[in-house]
């Protein structure tokens, strides 16, 4: 089987995944959001290091087991593999919150209540992340976004009820809502995903090693940031950790924002051709859109201040802009790797994310050990920039024919 058949076919009903990705990852980043504005810049930096360890675990099921099925076309296809998805999550969820809360104890700047519910956090995490890919495996994408909305407006309902009752929330506060909203999100679509599953067909999972290549990609985009915030703390301590955490945490909706404008962009019916067609044009959009949103988010921050509060107090507008050059070379470039994967070029795209991962990894410990905080942001700017000018030769317009066949 082609590649870009596999590409095609994920990006069939992309509309609705598209919403499902939005409303997953606008719980997440209003949790993070609120974790930012709570907590000084020493205790996110703790926080920080707790989720690298969910962060790493969604990485390697998401490449090994639930994105990798999406790209299955032969057989059973991917609602072959929905029958183990809830079961890794389930699975796995416990030994991850026990290793977040571990790591959350060992250190003074979070109390013991506050590193447990960082730990509950990545549970309800993976427990719902098994379930919605499982949906979306067996085409029931409904069923993703009913349970990523119920957790949405759980963790909304629960956040204001603590503001009305309190003086304000908690760290741990914020955390738990979090992660009971989740827990009680997966228990709306518990039965009928598993009704589902048990009358689905059941695919071996070592047919999923088929789909390495994507896999590897995915995790050569997750690991190598997680692997700097890992570091960090050597080169920045905990306190700049918590500031550089800040300034991701902030761009989060955009990069939320952008996935899911550029699933739906090139969603629905059309040769790869048209698809192509798409992904050319949604660049412009994106780039557009992410310099607008570095401009609204760093006036917000630095001169008006109404942002500037707890870890992002002392994050001024310099390294704020630094950073939104970075992801708007990042958003903008992502069609463009999808063309590449449409034209088949594999090999071509994991050289390039390779050489990005070293230039992240080791600019980040040079530069974070010279100039701190900024000095991350300088490295990922570099690295997230290093392919811009490659653009037009990664995937040349005459390389996608009209019905999709990669030209020689």
């Amino acid at each position: 089987m082609s590649p870009r058949h596999g590409l095609t076919g994920l990006l069939g009903g992309a509309g609705s995944r598209a919403l499902d990705q939005f409303v997953n990852s606008a719980s997440s980043a209003a949790f993070s959001l609120g974790t930012v504005l709570v907590l000084p810049a020493s205790s996110l930096g703790v926080v920080a290091l707790q989720m690298i360890v969910i962060s790493l675990a969604l990485g390697i099921l998401r490449s090994a087991v639930f994105e990798a099925a999406l790209f299955v076309r032969d057989g059973d296809g991917p609602n072959g593999f929905a029958w183990i998805m809830p079961r890794v999550g389930l699975w796995c969820a416990a030994p991850i919150a026990a290793a977040m809360a571990a790591l959350g104890l060992a250190f003074d700047q979070l109390d013991a209540a506050e590193a447990v519910a960082t730990a509950a956090v990545g549970a309800a995490i993976l427990l719902v992340d098994g379930l919605r890919y499982a949906a979306i495996a067996l085409d029931r994408v409904n069923l993703a976004v009913r349970c990523d909305s119920a957790w949405l407006g759980g963790f909304a309902v629960l956040g204001a009820a603590g503001l009305v009752t309190g003086d304000g929330l908690t760290y741990r506060e914020l955390a738990l809502a979090y992660a009971v909203a989740g827990v009680a999100a997966s228990g709306t679509v518990t039965h009928p995903v598993l009704r589902l599953v048990r009358h689905a067909p059941r695919s071996a999972p070592r047919a999923l090693r088929r789909q390495g290549r994507f896999g590897w990609e995915f995790l050569l985009q997750i690991v190598p940031g997680q692997l700097v915030l890992a570091v960090a703390p050597i080169a920045v301590g905990l306190e700049g950790l918590g500031r550089f955490r800040a300034i991701v945490t902030l761009y989060q909706p955009l990069v939320t924002s952008a996935t899911a404008v550029r699933l739906a962009a090139v969603g629905g019916s059309g040769s790869a051709g048209a698809v192509a067609a798409r992904l050319r044009r949604t660049v412009v959009l994106l780039v557009s859109a992410s310099a607008a949103y570095t401009a609204v988010v760093t006036v917000l921050v630095d001169p008006i201040g109404w942002l500037a509060r707890g870890a992002l107090r002392d994050v001024g507008a310099a390294l704020l802009l630094a950073y939104g050059v970075g992801e708007l070379c990042r958003v903008g470039m992502q069609p463009v790797f999808d063309l590449v994967r449409l034209a088949g070029h594999f090999a071509r795209l994991m050289r390039l994310r390779s050489v990005q991962a070293v230039v992240l990894v080791v600019g980040s410990a040079a530069a974070g050990m010279s100039f701190g905080v900024g000095g991350l942001v300088a490295a990922r700017v570099l690295a997230y920039g290093l392919p811009v000018p490659l653009a037009s030769r990664l995937s040349p317009r005459d390389e996608i024919s009209a019905d999709g066949a990669p030209r020689d």
